[in-house]
């Protein structure tokens, strides 16, 4: 079974979640998307963020080559949600293996729904690359960079966290120089899976600052 979550139900911006039912009204007024982009919307799908007892499944090596073919996120990109909220994702350019990206989703009215700050590190030591956010401030669990079965010549990312109990991939993809695709994938409560697409288009980053 395959679920498939729809910006009807469902808006999930993979730096900035936004949870809500498909009336409209937060689904945890309580926990404002806390959890939600690195749950899977566990409100909404009533699911736990729990970690199972096994170990991730081992990854293949990555190397500087690899953290260097992630440029392809540099830049600003923005999109509007389906209630006119403006959400925008801009990544700086790579320093000390580090490539940092920023995200905020701001509503019609103008005020801040959700910021987030994000590090993709490459480890060097251990041949790894993270993805780890910090979503309103919290951090959240950190996914790793897998390179296996990807074509050189695609420019894609496919973090993982195989044992997360509901999201456990999040894809960027390259749709041309000026449009990115991002892709969430996970376990849905019932047994079955999900993903949730989204486009952004690349703005220009003088708007910004």
């Amino acid at each position: 079974m395959k679920l498939t979550l729809s910006a009807a139900t469902l808006t999930v911006v993979v730096c900035c979640a936004n949870v809500s039912t498909s009336a409209g009204e937060p689904a945890n007024a309580q926990e404002p998307a806390a959890t939600a982009i690195h749950a899977a919307a566990a409100d909404l799908l009533k699911v736990k963020k729990t970690v199972s007892g096994g170990k991730m499944d081992t990854l293949a090596p990555v190397s500087a080559e690899d953290f260097k073919a992630l440029g392809f996120l540099q830049g600003c990109w923005g999109t509007t949600a389906e209630k006119g909220d403006k959400v925008s994702e801009d990544w700086h350019k790579q320093a000390g293996e580090v490539m940092l990206g920023i995200s905020q989703t701001v509503s019609q009215a103008g005020s801040m729904r959700e910021y987030e700050f994000i590090e993709i590190r490459f480890d060097r030591a251990a041949s790894k690359i993270t993805y780890t956010p910090w979503l309103n401030g919290r951090r959240l669990n950190t996914f790793t960079l897998d390179v296996s079965g990807k074509a050189s010549s695609i420019r894609s990312a496919a973090f993982v966290d195989p044992n997360n109990a509901s999201l456990k991939k999040i894809v960027y993809t390259a749709k041309g120089p000026d449009a990115l695709n991002v892709r969430l994938e996970g376990s849905a409560p019932d047994g079955g899976i999900f993903d949730f697409n989204f486009d952004y288009i690349r703005e220009n980053c003088t708007s910004r600052f």
